[in-house]
């Protein structure tokens, strides 16, 4: 894309997980850790691709539980619904429509019973901090 500088279109599907710093999700520290650095990633190859005027956009799709296998062997789930394939599909195809000019930088899109503060709770409690 950069070579011929061809519209191009770059969409990393990352966690919303990745928005979390990792000391605070300690029973799955490594995940957030790498999905942390995915978005980070993302933003910085958009930043890159910007500074070079190409036009190529990035966008960083971040979803929460999506009703999948991977989330069938977590077995604390009391979120219904979970986000759909479909729902995830539909972000991708908002941020590929907007016209040429429009970066879509970031979506974060989340069941809306979900909460990270469980986790946030349990790994503040190992560190023996009270709320």
């Amino acid at each position: 894309m950069k070579e011929f500088e061809i519209n191009g279109h770059i969409i990393n599907i990352n966690s919303d997980i990745g928005h979390y710093p990792p000391t605070l999700m300690a029973n799955i520290s490594v995940y957030s850790a790498t999905k942390f650095s995915s978005v980070s990633i993302t933003e910085s190859l958009r930043e890159l691709l910007a500074l070079q005027m190409l036009p190529i956009r990035v966008t960083s799709i971040s979803p929460g539980l999506v009703d999948t296998e991977m989330v069938d062997m977590i077995t604390a789930t009391n979120i219904s619904p979970m986000l759909k394939p479909s729902n995830i599909a539909d972000a991708i195809v908002y941020a590929l429509s907007a016209p040429q000019y429009v970066n879509i930088s970031e979506i974060l899109i989340r069941p809306t019973s979900e909460t990270m503060l469980p986790f946030i709770k349990d790994a503040l409690q190992e560190l023996n901090i009270s709320l």
